[in-house]
Parts: C-alpha cells; structure tokens; sequence
C-alpha cells in the first residue's frame, strides 16, 4: 500500500462504487472507466482521482468506453463526454465501436 502511494511500483487497481468517495492516491496516471455512470458528482470523483497532482506526475490518461449499441448507454456516454467538454479536457480521443458486432 505504501508502495503504491509513493508511486514507487505499478499498481493496477479494480474498484467500484466502494472508491467514488474518502480515496485519495495522487499518484494514480490512469483510468479506466467501464461502467455506465452518467452522474455528474460521481464522474467528477472518480476523474478527480487521477486529475490530481503528485510529484514526478506529468497526467493522467482517462480510458471511456462509449457505447454506441445501446441507447440508454449511447445516452450515458453522450452525457459523460458532455462534462469533459465542459471541463475543458480537451486531448480525448474516441475510438469506434463498429467493429464490435451484437
């Protein structure tokens, strides 16, 4: 645990909604989002989590999975993107889900 909060060794944490709230490692540099959260307070934890800053941190890549094959989570999507926008985190790259098939 030490370890990991001192950014001394690469760590790959599997979390739920037991880490939206009272976790606080700075030195996380990655994300990746695969649920189908579309609360704003919640996203903002969660990104908030790699957005902060630890010495010898450069960034943070945030990996979101934009589900484009259902509505309700092309809806979700739509709405997580909307609050990058608005947050001004401008390096997002989308990568297409037409190669998936159903």
């Amino acid at each position: 645990k030490a370890e990991f909060r001192k950014g001394e060794k690469n760590f790959v944490i599997i979390a739920t909604k037991i880490y939206d709230k009272g976790i606080d490692i700075p030195v996380i540099d990655a994300i990746i989002l695969a649920g189908p959260v579309k609360a704003y307070h919640r996203l903002k934890q969660r990104v908030g989590r790699g957005v902060r800053i630890a010495e010898g941190k450069r960034n943070c890549i945030i990996v979101d999975f934009f589900d484009s094959r259902n509505k309700y989570l092309y809806n979700h999507s739509g709405e997580r993107f909307a609050y990058y926008r608005d947050e001004s985190y401008t390096d997002i790259k989308v990568v297409s889900s037409k190669w998936l098939t159903t």
